[in-house]
């Protein structure tokens, strides 16, 4: 789909889907909502507005297509960190029980144990390395 370019001075629907309409602010190249009381700012590109009072952990932007908003999915290169993450923590929940349970053979669930944590870990060392 085709986006245009945001207009500072038009009224557009709010994209929180709560038929709101985001009016422009004055002085900021920013609109709020009349109806979420939400704030979004609108990007260097001009297509896009980003949600500024979200308490989402990734950036939550909208591209205007011309009647309505579009999502735009951060890459995943953004959300890499918490994804390692959490990913680490399940395994490590995952890997505890196995060792309690069996600590006659501890030695046994050792090394898989860290590999399977410990590979993650240097993934994303080296990942955030760069």
């Amino acid at each position: 789909m085709k986006t245009s370019q945001i207009e500072l001075t038009e009224s557009y629907p709010c994209p929180c889907r709560q038929r709101g309409t985001l009016r422009p602010i004055a002085l900021m190249d920013a609109f709020g909502c009349d109806r979420c009381q939400q704030i979004f700012v609108v990007t260097e590109s001009g297509d896009q507005i980003e949600q500024v009072s979200s308490g989402a952990i990734y950036r939550r932007l909208w591209r205007w297509a011309g009647t309505r908003w579009l999502s735009v999915r951060p890459p995943l290169r953004e959300n890499y960190l918490p994804i390692t993450l959490w990913a680490g923590f399940v395994l490590v929940l995952a890997w505890l029980p196995l060792i309690v349970k069996g600590l006659a053979g501890t030695a046994a669930w050792l090394l898989p144990g860290l590999l399977v944590i410990g590979l993650p870990l240097l993934l994303l060392w080296l990942a955030y390395r760069r």
